[in-house]
């Protein structure tokens, strides 16, 4: 499920177009992606996502 206030999964934190093009990104986009996901959960837990 998208969370309307942050445009992330709220499962895993990933962008819509991150979960549609997850399949055809190579190993160094993946990891790109998965480096952000702490900081993404991080904003939420502290209520700083504006």
């Amino acid at each position: 499920m998208i969370s309307p206030k942050t445009q992330w999964c709220e499962g895993c934190y990933r962008t819509l177009d991150e979960i549609a093009g997850w399949w055809d990104y190579d190993p160094y986009q993946k990891r790109a992606v998965i480096a952000q996901l702490d900081d993404r959960l991080a904003r939420i837990m502290d209520g700083s996502f504006d």
